[in-house]
């Protein structure tokens, strides 16, 4: 994952210290490919620790990831089409 910074958080970061950390959520719906959303803070997280750390324009920054997770639970296709009209 490449951690790229506008000017203006650079900007922040630099003037209050600190870093960036950014966690990746993948997730599946429908028939859709996967959907991978970011949540970004600057304060760290009660797990930075499990961050991978990494530098981004000079930032100090922290990546992880968490596991993917399922398509949202409802009837098979084959259960609901399967009544006798």
């Amino acid at each position: 994952m490449d951690v790229v910074l506008s000017a203006e958080a650079k900007d922040l970061m630099s003037a209050e210290g600190g870093g960036v950390y950014v966690r990746s959520h993948e997730h599946h719906c429908g028939r859709g490919g996967p959907l991978v959303l970011l949540d970004v803070v600057t304060d760290p997280p009660p797990d930075a620790d499990a961050y991978e750390p990494v530098l981004a324009d000079g930032v100090p920054c922290g990546i992880t990831a968490t596991r993917p997770t399922s398509p949202t639970s409802s009837p098979s296709r084959s259960t609901a089409s399967s009544g006798a009209a």
